[in-house]
């Protein structure tokens, strides 16, 4: 399967999806036949709904939170998700991870927390704290805490059901959503011969600057000490906001007429390197870079 230009092969998962698609059926609808519709919180469902309207059982099915699966009634991935009584145990990764910083560049973490309640709850939380509600002196368990008490007008509570069902539930990445988190990438260029001095002054020079023009941050440029590494390697590593962001920005920046002239007067007198690898990266829990 080709897809923006890269090759991917279609797996199970894919394949899947793919048939779905074809159906008009989203992920979120798909059954969870091992449960029945016991499994869903009924309770929990009945309280976000309260300010618009009394919530019926039968009114899962409307809002596609139980579906008819082989002549049963079953909770579907988008009711455990949202209402699942062991959500985590079939869905161990659908949490939502805050975090807040001291500087507008992100370099330094004030706090963090990881919202593993309701995927409700957790969604208010976030929006409490982008919308600056959320108190900038206290910690942000305790704001996790004060805004599970929020009030949620008609309006919010049927956005934020939409919001869940429509937007957070997707295919390839439920429900790792990870408030502000970066995505770094890892580039490795070997140059030829003789030329890794004129590759290093080029990104000194000219690259550096393009990538903040474009919204790429460079974290650090990198010159390998031993040999023979040293005479043919250049290694740097950026962040981006996330990937689809850096596939954005990185397009502007090649497509850039500052660039293109500066890349071909650099390579003048040939290419300033004959191999080019990309690593994207995730930092670990415990990484003081993030």
């Amino acid at each position: 399967m080709k897809k923006s230009g890269s090759t991917r092969r279609a797996d199970r998962d894919l394949i899947d999806e793919l048939r779905r698609f074809a159906r008009g059926e989203a992920y979120d609808e798909q059954p969870v036949p091992g449960l029945d519709s016991e499994a869903l919180d009924f309770r929990a469902a009945s309280e976000l709904f309260a300010p618009v309207r009394r919530l019926r059982r039968t009114d899962l099915q409307t809002l596609r939170l139980v579906t008819t699966h082989q002549g049963r009634h079953v909770p579907t991935v988008g009711g455990m998700l949202l209402f699942g009584e062991n959500r985590e145990q079939y869905f161990p990764d659908a949490w939502i991870q805050a975090g807040r910083f001291h500087r507008v560049d992100k370099s330094q973490v004030v706090d963090h927390t990881d919202a593993d309640t309701r995927l409700f709850d957790a969604v208010v939380f976030l929006l409490v704290c982008s919308s600056g509600q959320a108190g900038v002196e206290g910690n942000l368990e305790d704001e996790m805490i004060r805004t599970k008490s929020l009030w949620l007008g008609g309006g919010a509570a049927v956005f934020l059901a939409g919001f869940v069902l429509g937007s957070a539930v997707r295919p390839w990445d439920v429900v790792h959503a990870q408030s502000n988190a970066r995505v770094f990438e890892l580039r490795t260029y070997t140059a030829p011969e003789g030329k890794l001095d004129a590759l290093s002054a080029r990104f000194r020079d000219h690259t550096q600057e393009l990538f903040k023009k474009h919204g790429i941050t460079s974290v650090g440029y990198f010159l390998p000490q031993d040999a023979p590494q040293s005479q043919n390697t250049f290694i740097y590593i950026l962040a981006h906001p996330d990937r689809q962001t850096a596939q954005k920005n990185w397009a502007a920046f090649q497509a850039d007429p500052e660039w293109r002239k500066a890349l071909a007067e650099s390579q003048a007198q040939g290419p300033l390197q004959t191999k080019v690898e990309s690593v994207f990266i995730n930092p670990t829990d415990y990484s003081p870079l993030k």
